[in-house]
């Protein structure tokens, strides 16, 4: 679930101003895999991290162009962005079907428009680690998995928006332990 409210309002104006995002396009599911000897320690003594996969740069994030339809090749695979809706308890499960013990990535995007110049506040709830694009630029990263059965975790930021449409970008990861 995330939800845009404007930036410093009373908790009446909150539940007024409050705009929960329920339809959403999407792209992947992507296997995505640990790199060989990811249990070894790097140069700077560090093994590599669930966090280390998210960061990968799968795909140049400025060349994609959510648009229902529009199409994206992929390890000699198509996928094509899709709309989708949250489920009846306002949840984005960017699985339909989760496999076990596979990495897999997804991108969710949805555009904002304003007719003036804003300041909102985006949040977020997930199990998953997710990194937050608005206009292609990363702003913020939840970078907490948290296990199934479990309160899923949250993130917020502050949105400065100018007068336009603005592209809202998630890339999620659902990791191979963790079936959520």
């Amino acid at each position: 679930l995330f939800i845009i409210g404007p930036g410093k309002t009373s908790s009446a104006q909150d539940k007024e101003n409050t705009v929960p995002i329920d339809t959403y396009l999407q792209l992947g599911n992507f296997e995505v895999f640990k790199p060989a000897f990811n249990e070894s320690k790097n140069l700077n003594g560090k093994k590599f991290s669930t966090l280390d996969l998210l960061n990968a740069d799968y795909y140049d994030i400025d060349k994609l162009e959510p648009e229902k339809g529009s199409q994206l090749n992929w390890k000699s695979n198509v996928y094509e962005w899709k709309v989708e809706k949250a489920a009846k308890d306002d949840f984005i499960f960017p699985e339909k079907k989760p496999v076990k013990d596979v990495n897999q990535i997804a991108f969710l995007a949805t555009y904002i428009e304003t007719s003036r110049w804003m300041q909102a506040n985006l949040e977020l709830t997930s199990p998953q680690l997710v990194e937050i694009y608005l206009d292609n630029k990363k702003i913020k990263t939840k970078d907490m998995e948290q296990e199934k059965n479990v309160d899923p975790g949250s993130v917020s930021t502050k949105l400065k928006l100018k007068k336009g449409k603005h592209l809202l970008l998630l890339k999620t990861l659902k990791t191979a332990t963790n079936n959520t």
